[in-house]
């Protein structure tokens, strides 16, 4: 048999549920693609999966993407019953982190094996619908602390890393990581709706606090109401704040009560009553 072997295209966490490799097969004759797999686990599985084709390719779904590393490796076996060597290998990205001061830190596994080896890894959050990336490492870097904080994320910090090949042609997801920071909501004691753009809104600034929710029990609630009790503006938006109008008519300076209640991804219940000064 000639000396080709097959190799592992590409290992990949999907969707953080499943396991997706890809293959070539430099073998045009009938015959099939015997993968092993690793896990530390169970170990090596030989001949956990045989497929055939030009582009074979499997979706693992025996997996636990969150808590382990997955090898895969390939040889091809004709219809006589000969065998090549094995390819390389292609291994999984683990992530893991945890959250210290109010900083994620993140570290993760390498990707292997690619034939060109790792250009470089993103960091990547999941933010306004998308994963958005935040950096970008060389390949001998396996972890990264986030020092921002995402005001407009209020759920937990989603994050996951992707690896690039050296020839730029692939990549590789990690699982998915979710990171929470402890709830909290500062409330500012005055505001000036004069137009100058600086406090012409008055609105809590708030850190790992659900907002805009459809589900009552999680929604963000502020109500305004003047010294006679009268309710003056209401918002379900964290970022939705008063203007010191009332029916379209600017209110007079003076001080105003605020009720704030929300909770936080962390389940603390953040329920804040006082005052604030309307300043003209």
């Amino acid at each position: 048999m000639p000396a080709q072997v097959p190799m592992v295209k590409v290992a990949t966490v999907e969707g953080n549920k499943n396991v997706s490799v890809s293959f070539t097969n430099p073998y045009t004759r009938k015959g099939e693609l015997i993968v092993d797999r690793y896990d530390t686990l169970y170990g090596w599985l030989n001949g956990f999966e045989k497929l055939t084709g030009n582009s074979p390719a499997l979706t693992d779904n025996h997996v636990q993407v969150n808590n382990f590393i997955y090898q895969y490796k390939v040889k091809y076996r004709d219809t006589c019953g000969l065998e090549s060597d094995y390819g390389n290998r292609g291994t999984t990205i683990l992530l893991q982190g945890i959250v210290q001061n109010d900083m994620p830190y993140l570290k993760w596994s390498s990707y292997k094996e690619w034939p060109s080896g790792v250009s470089h890894y993103l960091v990547q959050i999941w933010r306004n619908g998308i994963f958005e990336t935040q950096a970008k490492v060389n390949s001998d870097t396996l972890f990264w602390i986030d020092e921002k904080i995402y005001m407009d994320i209020d759920t937990a910090y989603i994050y996951r890393i992707v690896a690039i090949s050296g020839d730029l042609m692939d990549s590789s997801i990690s699982n998915y990581k979710p990171l929470t920071l402890d709830s909290r909501m500062w409330i500012p004691s005055a505001f000036s709706p004069n137009g100058d753009g600086v406090n012409d809104l008055f609105f809590p600034v708030a850190v790992g606090v659900y907002n805009d929710s459809p589900l009552d029990e999680l929604r963000f609630w502020m109500q305004i109401y003047n010294r006679w009790g009268e309710l003056l503006f209401e918002s379900n938006n964290l970022f939705i704040g008063w203007d010191g109008t009332f029916n379209g008519v600017d209110c007079p300076e003076g001080v105003y009560s605020y009720s704030i209640k929300t909770i936080g991804v962390d389940n603390a219940k953040l329920i804040r009553k006082g005052t604030v000064t309307l300043l003209r």
